[in-house]
């Protein structure tokens, strides 16, 4: 019973944690995403309205506002919805001039398709979590396991309460684990906007 118990608790850890990770590795390529097209904006100045404001506009909205929605409730904001909105717009109304204005208009909407894309993701991705069914299946196994401990005979209580103790602090620990994992941008661990400041500053050293 041990063993089977400790096999579901190490898959459901690196489930939980490939998804963490994953999620991670998204949040940091929509930074990057949107690096990119900041700097293809920069480089169509003089083809139409700079639409390096409204990205910076967005991502400063995704930093300061998205994120803790997001990491609470789960869903996009509203205010985020409608400068993403706008950054479309500068760049419909963007009129490339010359061949090198036409392939970094087309490498920043490419960029900005990316970036909506990965927008969408994130916000999915804050709400998965272990279905109730898995979850109690976690808590009946540990229950289950710790309570086979009792049919040790042990001479020594203190030997059996240590037992016991170790066995059920281990399991907690582990259940913690996958707890703190399951949501993967709440809480202490959850992934945060370091990425998106981290865009912000590039965007101050680009246009200067």
């Amino acid at each position: 019973m041990g063993v089977v118990y400790a096999v579901l608790l190490a898959f459901v850890v690196v489930i939980a944690w490939q998804q963490f990770d994953d999620a991670r590795k998204d949040a940091d390529h929509e930074a990057t995403v949107l690096t990119a097209m900041y700097r293809n904006a920069d480089a169509l100045e003089g083809a139409g309205p700079d639409a390096r404001p409204a990205i910076r506009d967005y991502v400063r909205l995704v930093a300061d506002r998205e994120w803790d929605k997001m990491a609470t409730f789960h869903r996009q904001d509203l205010a985020a919805d409608r400068a993403l909105g706008a950054v479309w717009t500068a760049f419909r109304a963007i009129e490339p001039r010359t061949k090198s204005d036409e392939a970094f208009y087309d490498q920043a909407v490419s960029s900005l398709n990316d970036a909506t894309e990965l927008r969408r993701e994130r916000i999915a991705t804050s709400g998965r979590e272990l279905p109730t069914a898995m979850w109690g299946m976690l808590i009946i196994g540990g229950i289950i396991s710790i309570g086979f401990t009792y049919f040790f005979g042990v001479s020594s209580f203190a030997a059996q309460a240590l037992m016991v103790g170790a066995l059920a602090a281990l399991v907690g620990l582990v259940l913690s684990l996958i707890l703190a994992l399951d949501l993967p941008f709440t809480g202490s661990v959850g992934v945060g906007p370091d990425a998106m400041h981290d865009a912000l500053r590039e965007f101050t050293l680009i246009s200067s």
